[in-house]
Parts: structure tokens; C-alpha cells; sequence
């Protein structure tokens, strides 16, 4: 059975765009502790993504952070304003308090883990500024996105950086999910941060791709003056940068960073939906990240658990909350189109060739051309089946697929596009031959009406090709088609093999 991971989006490998940027970094000598050509480019690109200029410090946690661009903006008898449910306060061990010499964080509600601008401006109000037995307001700390999964709109943010800087003081931004924001409000980077009055940005990377590496990003370049110094008392000023610099450059670009939070956030909102569906589950909170809040039946959660899901329970009771949280790895796979990406030099070729003379070297010269174009295709097809079959196995125990007759699929109107993906061979020869060599459950299935089955009541409809998506008439489950399709696939497989399925 899979194992399906949902505790973090920490769990998740490192993305190929990262790994590939850590590779070419590995290459010979660099300068150390910064002075390597990766860590100098940083900051003029960072400058470009947020549309200003920026100063910016790579390190290795969300947590050093977070403390670390804290105890620039606070002193030691400061006080730092941040919601009751913020990272800061709940999960990174004092270590705020600890960088900052003992300021203390003041904790506000507010629902869906957002600070209430009114609150705020209450809890100021009654701070006791210039009275010498108080903490001093020194900061507010805002998530984005916050630990319900929700994200702060620009005039929110906006509201509370007039609050914080009406008072002279400062706005600190936990960024860990910053891209999933972005991602989620289609804005740019800058529109939430310093345009509407953020003073220094953590921009995490680890839980969206990268392996380790996260950045304090200052937009008021005068507080970063003593951070150099801060980061390297605190054992922060890695003497090879260029191993967090370069995932950081590779994150940002090409939207790297965006493309996995939008496939992060779009998993999100699809299990939601599916959730919505379920009559013993209620979402805790809206839906606008990565992060689910669910609220199920002690029953179900021991259940899913013997499923081989993973999660956190967030809050115990008979009516657990639980936490899941989508990565940016999920995926549909698409075939790529081989045959069909070559076709017009195929084409070119072909025609070229008929007006060449039978026999002569020109037109030998010709076949020779058209028969490596031929090859490379076949090559190229063959490694993707390779990769992809691995691909597979790596991520699950057991794989079902239908029992089809793929040579009738060869004389069908989906002739062109079935020998071009060459999916006969992959699933009758390479992939049993990877999951044999992985040891690795492979099984065939019965593939009648797996289009027309419902996976959840078992139903069947007739439908339509142009239907691309599965509505049941009974129990009204809704999903794409070909996902219902592969459900119903993994739904036979699983009950072939003795398994109870609900």
C-alpha cells in the first residue's frame, strides 16, 4: 500500500531545478563564507524579484531566521507582537526570545491565524510606551501563510504596517510559506511586503523545493548594518555559502519557486474539495495554501492511519483535528509527444527524399538522416519509459493497470498518439520488468467499464468522450475523469489481492 505522507511539507525531496544547481555549485573551488560568485549575484537578483533594492543573507533554518532578523529589530527589553498560533511562539524553542537577549513575545487571537488590526491597535494602546516597568513595543510579526493555511491580503498587511510604523516600530514577515502566498493571491512579491510596509522578510525555500535554505530578506537596508555580525555569532555564516546561495538562485529562477507552490497549493484545493464531499469530515479553516485542517472522527483517523496515511493530529479529542498538507511533488503524468515533437523535420526529410533519385548517395545519405531521427526518437521514448517506471516504483508498493488489448488501440483514431507514447510496451514489458527488479507488487486488471464506475459508490453512467469530468448520478462524487478512471484501476487491484476497500 502507498504510503501517503501528509505531516509536512518538509517531508518532500528536493526538487530537480535544486539539486541540479547543488550539482554544478559542487564543481571545483569557491571563495568561502559569502565571497563566492553564487552568494554575490544574490542580491541584484533578489532585488529584481521584489522590484527594489534589497540586502540579503542566506541561512540554513526557518527557525535561525526568523530569531536572527528578530534581534535586529528588538531590543532585549522590546516586545514583539505576533499572533498565539505563529511559528515564533509555539514551535522555535525560545530561540526569539533567546537572539534578541529576552524580549518577550506578545501573543494576539484572531481567527483563522491572523492578527486582528484591531486587536493590535487595542494591545499598543495599552502597552505602557515610556513607562520604565513595561517591555517596550519594538516589533509585530505576521505569517504568510499563517499556520491555519490562510494568507493576509496586501490592504490587511497594509493596515497593520500603519499601525506598527505609526509607532516606530517595525514589521517582521515569517515568510516559510511565502511563495504558497503568491502562489495562492497571483500578486508580486512585492505588492505583500515592502509596498505595503513590511520591513524585513524571511523567505523560506526548504518546505517548497529547496534541500536547506532560507533567507532574510531586508527591505529597510538600515536595520541589516549589525546582521553580518549577528549571523555569524550565531553560527550562521556558513563558510560554504555557495551551497545555500546556489539553491536559492535556482529557486527564483525561471519561477521555480512559484511553479511548485502553485502545484503545492492547486493539491491542496483538490483534496479539499474532495473533503467538502465527506460527510463525517469539516474543514477548520478556508483553504487558500497548502495546508488542510480537518476535522474527522476518531474512527476515521485510526483507519487512515492503517491505510498507510501519515498526518499530524493538530487537536485530540473525540472529534480530532487533523493537518495535511500538500507538497509541490503531486502530479498528473502527461505523455510527451516523441513522435509528434519531430514530425515537421520528419516531414521535411521525407519530402526531400522523394524528389532524390533511387539508389543515389543522395538519397542514401537521406535514409540515413530520417532512419537517426527514427532512432532518436525511439531512444528518447525508451528512457522516458525507464525514468518513469522508476519513477513509479519509487513512490509506491504495489502498481495496477488494465488489462487492454493495445493493438487495437494501433488500428483506432487514437493510432498516431498511442505508438507515439509507446504505451503498449511500456506497460507490457518495462514497467513489470522494473517493478520485478524493485520487488514491487505489478498486477493487471479488469479494464471494463473503468471509465463508466464510479470509484466511491460503485455506480456506473454511461459517458461521453467530450465528458472530462466524473459526476456520479448516485452519491454525486465529482472528480476528473481520469482520475476516477485510476481509481477504480487501484480500487480492483486492491480487493484482487485480498484488501478491504471503503
Amino acid at each position: 500500500m502507498r504510503n501517503m505522507n501528509f505531516c509536512s511539507d518538509n517531508v518532500t525531496e528536493v526538487c530537480p531545478e535544486i539539486m541540479a544547481a547543488l550539482i554544478a555549485a559542487n564543481e571545483g573551488c569557491a571563495m568561502p563564507y559569502g565571497a563566492d560568485e553564487y552568494t554575490q549575484r544574490l542580491e541584484a537578483k533578489f532585488s529584481k524579484l521584489f522590484e527594489a533594492p534589497v540586502t540579503i543573507f542566506p541561512v540554513a533554518t526557518g527557525s535561525a531566521a526568523n530569531a536572527l532578523a528578530l534581534s535586529a529589530i528588538a531590543p532585549p527589553y522590546g516586545a514583539i507582537y505576533c499572533h498565539a498560533e505563529s511559528h515564533i511562539n509555539v514551535d522555535e524553542c525560545g530561540a526569539p526570545e533567546f537572539y534578541t537577549g529576552g524580549a518577550k513575545l506578545v501573543t494576539l487571537s484572531g481567527t483563522d491565524a491572523q492578527i486582528n488590526p484591531s486587536d493590535l491597535a487595542t494591545a499598543l494602546e495599552k502597552a505602557g510606551i515610556g513607562i520604565v516597568h513595561h517591555v517596550q513595543p519594538a516589533a509585530v510579526s505576521i505569517t504568510q501563510a499563517t499556520e491555519a493555511g490562510t494568507v493576509y491580503l496586501p490592504e490587511d498587511i497594509a493596515e497593520i504596517a500603519k499601525l506598527t510604523h505609526d509607532l516606530n516600530l517595525y514589521l517582521h514577515m515569517d515568510g516559510a510559506r511565502f511563495a504558497n502566498a503568491v502562489a495562492s493571491l497571483g500578486c508580486a512579491p512585492a505588492d505583500i511586503t515592502w509596498r505595503a510596509g513590511v520591513d524585513v522578510l524571511c523567505f523560506g525555500a526548504t518546505k517548497n523545493g529547496a534541500m536547506a535554505a532560507e533567507a532574510v530578506v531586508f527591505f529597510n537596508q538600515e536595520l541589516a548594518k549589525t546582521f553580518g555580525y549577528r549571523r555569524k555569532r550565531s553560527g550562521h555564516l556558513f563558510s560554504k555559502m555557495r551551497y545555500l546561495s546556489a539553491q536559492l538562485e535556482a529557486y527564483i529562477t525561471d519561477d521555480v519557486w512559484l511553479k511548485n507552490a502553485s502545484n503545492a497549493n492547486q493539491m491542496a484545493t483538490k483534496l479539499a474539495q474532495g473533503l467538502v464531499n465527506c460527510p463525517v469530515a469539516r474543514l477548520c479553516h478556508p483553504v487558500e495554501a497548502n495546508e488542510i485542517f480537518v476535522e474527522i472522527p476518531e474512527s476515521v483517523v485510526t483507519g487512515l492511519r492503517a491505510d498507510g496515511f501519515e498526518f499530524y493530529v493538530w487537536q485530540e479529542g473525540t472529534l480530532p483535528i487533523i493537518r495535511l498538507v500538500t507538497t509541490s511533488t503531486g502530479k498528473l503524468i502527461k505523455s510527451p509527444k516523441f513522435l509528434l515533437s519531430q514530425l515537421r523535420e520528419l516531414k521535411l526529410l521525407q519530402r526531400r527524399l522523394k524528389n532524390k533519385e533511387r539508389g543515389s548517395n543522395n538519397w542514401l545519405k537521406l535514409q540515413n538522416k530520417i532512419a537517426r531521427l527514427h532512432e532518436k526518437i525511439a531512444n528518447a521514448r525508451r528512457d522516458w519509459h525507464f525514468k518513469l517506471a522508476h519513477q513509479l516504483c519509487d513512490g509506491t508498493d504495489n502498481i495496477f493497470v488494465e488489462d487492454i488489448n493495445f493493438k487495437s488501440w494501433s488500428r483506432g483514431i487514437v493510432r498516431k498518439q498511442s505508438l507515439d507514447s509507446g504505451i503498449g510496451q511500456f506497460i507490457n514489458e518495462i514497467l513489470p520488468y522494473i517493478c520485478w527488479k524493485k520487488g514491487k507488487y505489478f498486477a493487471k486488471v479488469d479494464k471494463n467499464y473503468t471509465s463508466q464506475e464510479c470509484p466511491k459508490c460503485g455506480h456506473r453512467q454511461k459517458k461521453k468522450l467530450s465528458d472530462r469530468k466524473h459526476i456520479c448520478s448516485s452519491c454525486g462524487y465529482q472528480v476528473n475523469r481520469d482520475v476516477a478512471a485510476a481509481k477504480v484501476i487501484r480500487n480492483r487491484g486492491l480487493i484482487a489481492v485480498g484488501h478491504a476497500v471503503q
